[in-house]
């Protein structure tokens, strides 16, 4: 990752407490997180560079099966990670059910609709650890190395939260979890795959860049 400028982050005893664990989430990282950690050989680096308190963390969306958030998930041992999963898998009953279950949240449809009451905002304010994925789809293995649009989502939640952007990249999930061939519909980020699913034994490494303020990144010329 490049070394972009770093924000500057509130003293220690300005920061908001981290919030506990979701009883869901923390079941599912005790029972899962040895096998994804064992299986996938997870190393995280720039692990220095996660405040306490709030930050919104922004990676790349590699791969499929959710084993990205798995392997993120798994990594990050110490506290929870509220993931922001797209509006369009919050219209699927289970999957709204699943992610809500787990203390997730789902992104709003409309940047311009969201205010400081909103949830996420209200979230990032009190102190939560997010991840939100600003391609907003899925890479299949065909474009594994491509890079998509940045939804505008990401600055709009910094911003009103006035917590830091942490850039994360996830190498290895786009080779672990691979789609190869998929129905995906214009305008819908999930890639359904056309074969079983598919998890191999890639090495999966998680890298956290240092913390990035939101507005020096619009007047950066950067966003």
């Amino acid at each position: 990752l490049n070394r972009p400028p770093s924000c500057t982050v509130p003293p220690l005893m300005d920061r908001p407490a981290n919030p506990p664990l979701n009883k869901g989430y923390h079941l599912i990282q005790r029972m899962l997180g040895p096998i994804v950690r064992g299986y996938s050989r997870v190393e995280l680096h720039g692990v220095e560079n996660l405040p306490v308190g709030g930050a919104l963390l922004a990676l790349n969306h590699s791969g499929s099966m959710w084993w990205d958030v798995l392997c993120l998930a798994a990594g990050v041992r110490d506290r929870q990670i509220q993931f922001i999963a797209h509006h369009w898998d919050g219209r699927v009953p289970i999957v709204h059910d699943v992610v809500r279950a787990l203390g997730n949240h789902f992104l709003d449809e409309r940047t311009e609709s969201i205010t400081s009451d909103n949830t996420v905002v209200r979230e990032l304010a009190s102190g939560a650890l997010m991840a939100i994925f600003p391609e907003e789809s899925y890479h299949t293995f065909w474009n594994r190395y491509d890079l998509f649009e940045f939804t505008p989502h990401v600055i709009r939640y910094a911003q009103l939260a006035r917590v830091p952007i942490i850039p994360v990249a996830v190498i290895g999930v786009e080779e672990a979890a691979p789609t190869f061939f998929g129905v995906k519909r214009a305008g819908v980020p999930l890639h359904v795959p056309l074969h079983p699913p598919l998890i191999f034994p890639f090495k999966v490494q998680i890298e956290f860049g240092q913390p990035m303020d939101a507005d020096t990144l619009v007047n950066g010329g950067r966003l």
